[in-house]
């Protein structure tokens, strides 16, 4: 129970550093490639970020316990939109959505955390929703690079030699 215990807390320790690296190999990266910020956050951050509840969702499908999944995504939705959100707010004092079409571009994320709720409501969700969600995130990550190639640059320049770094690391 102790090593256990022991072994939660080192992977843990080491899923905040990998959250680290990512965030800063990631925005070099989209500096590279002139996509804003927002794009860098909702998009490619966001996947790299899942990949646990990815791989959670895919294990427990195969074991024949989906409702897993289900409970796991629930759990991180609930730590993503109220603590960490809260925490980023109480330390860099607000965040603004004055920015270009940031709070247009937020409605579709929180609708898109309804979405399996609401086609949930017949009972269940079957392979016709699993469609539909993956649809819906597809037409997001479209739609969020090109708006992305319309936003006004931010400045931040990365020369070549740092975008290669950034993608092996």
């Amino acid at each position: 129970m102790i090593v256990d215990l022991l072994i939660f807390i080192f992977l843990m320790m080491v899923l905040v550093l990998s959250g680290i690296i990512t965030t800063r190999s990631i925005s070099s990266i989209f500096s590279y490639l002139k996509l804003g910020l927002f794009a860098t956050g909702s998009l490619i951050t966001g996947i790299a970020t899942s990949t646990p509840e990815l791989a959670i969702g895919i294990d427990s499908a195969i074991r024949g316990i989906p409702e897993l999944s289900l409970g796991n995504i629930l759990g991180t939705n609930v730590v993503n939109l109220s603590v960490i959100i809260g925490i980023a707010v109480l330390i860099a004092g607000k965040i603004d959505f004055d920015k270009g079409d940031i709070r247009k571009e937020t409605i579709y994320p929180f609708f898109t955390a309804f979405l399996p709720i609401i086609l949930s409501l017949d009972g269940g969700l079957s392979r016709v929703d699993g469609v539909i969600l993956v649809m819906v995130f597809i037409a997001y990550f479209w739609l969020v690079i090109k708006k992305s190639y319309f936003e006004e640059d931010d400045g931040v320049s990365v020369g070549h030699v740092q975008f290669v770094k950034s993608s092996i690391f």
